[in-house]
């Protein structure tokens, strides 16, 4: 993998780099870079301007910075989940389990929580107004995923390919995604009828079953 070429964050006894990291976060999510100030994150971080530039050598590295972190994490819970599922029971895991099991792991961080909320508009906003290197999004979360996910399935479902299952994992992925999106938009809507055929287990339910008919018929 190609370096990233972040600076480290420099330590702080009194974590006022954190403070900073976590104010920026916000503040990035809800009004984007170009629309966030460095006095704003200082401001409400508690700390002087000169902060940003002493922990991160600027504000262009701390928006890096705080993507890097958020991505990582997500990637850790992710493979995390792919992994303690994989060693529950080795003998007896079915395509189905492993998908619903990835599907939940997906989901959850950004749906009930409030730093996996912001990690997607960060991602959305990045999609629109890049200001990342390319390959930071691929190397610290969608390789790493996507190789431990494959991998799994192929343990389960010997009679893929790593091509056929890599498009699998896209397909998912791009459902889980979709199916997010739609739901957050929904759940501000007056019409709870409609937006309770989104509500998150039944959707996943569905595009498991989806998936694995697919594969299945992949094989045949």
């Amino acid at each position: 993998m190609s370096q990233l070429n972040i600076p480290e964050v420099k330590k702080s006894v009194d974590d006022t780099a954190t403070r900073i990291l976590d104010a920026a976060e916000v503040l990035f999510a809800a009004n984007g870079f170009a629309g966030t100030s460095a006095r704003d994150i200082t401001s409400s971080a508690g700390c002087n301007v000169a902060s940003i530039n002493y922990y991160f050598s600027g504000k262009d590295n701390l928006y890096k910075q705080v993507c890097k972190r958020r991505l990582s994490a997500l990637r850790d819970f992710r493979i995390n989940s792919i992994n303690e599922f994989m060693a529950q029971n080795p003998e007896d895991i079915s395509m189905e389990g492993l998908l619903h099991n990835f599907s939940k792991a997906f989901l959850a961080p950004l749906i009930g929580d409030a730093s996996g909320r912001n990690v997607m508009k960060l991602m959305m906003r990045e999609m629109l107004y890049p200001r990342l290197v390319v390959n930071i999004v691929f190397d610290e979360m969608i390789l790493p995923m996507s190789v431990a996910l494959q991998q799994a399935m192929i343990k389960v479902c010997p009679g893929l390919d790593e091509k056929q299952v890599m498009w699998a994992i896209f397909s998912l992925v791009g459902q889980l995604l979709h199916t997010m999106h739609i739901q957050g938009i929904l759940s501000n809507q007056s019409d709870g009828e409609f937006a309770s055929v989104f509500e998150v287990s039944s959707a996943i339910d569905h595009i498991v079953a989806f998936t694995v008919a697919g594969v299945e018929a992949l094989i045949a």
